[in-house]
């Protein structure tokens, strides 16, 4: 299951879907457009998709290296957020010795 979770979770698999979609449903964005989402898919058109079907063992390295790569993108993007934390901390701490005169500004 954790292989055709993957394959769910899929952009690129979501916007194929989304073209199968019969209906419309509109929604307001946070911008205040209305955006238009294709709701249900029949059963039929949901058969004739076709599924890769590795062996077992091939699934479980797949879903293994997506995981192992989940995780290093993961570290990455908490690293750069302390980074950021770290530099806005800094520029606080900057303009606030500018300020009270504590660093001389040139």
């Amino acid at each position: 299951m954790p292989f055709y979770e993957q394959i769910f979770l899929n952009a690129g698999f979501q916007r194929g879907l989304l073209r199968l979609g019969k209906g419309i449903l509109i929604k307001l964005s946070g911008t205040g457009q209305l955006n238009t989402i294709r709701m249900k898919i029949s059963t039929d058109d949901l058969k004739g998709l076709l599924f890769p079907t590795p062996p077992q063992d091939e699934q479980q390295e797949i879903v293994k290296y997506i995981s192992e790569q989940n995780v290093k993108i993961d570290n990455g993007i908490a690293i750069k957020e302390r980074q950021i934390a770290a530099l806005k901390e800094y520029k606080t701490s900057l303009i606030n010795s500018a300020v009270t005169g504590k660093i001389k500004v040139i």
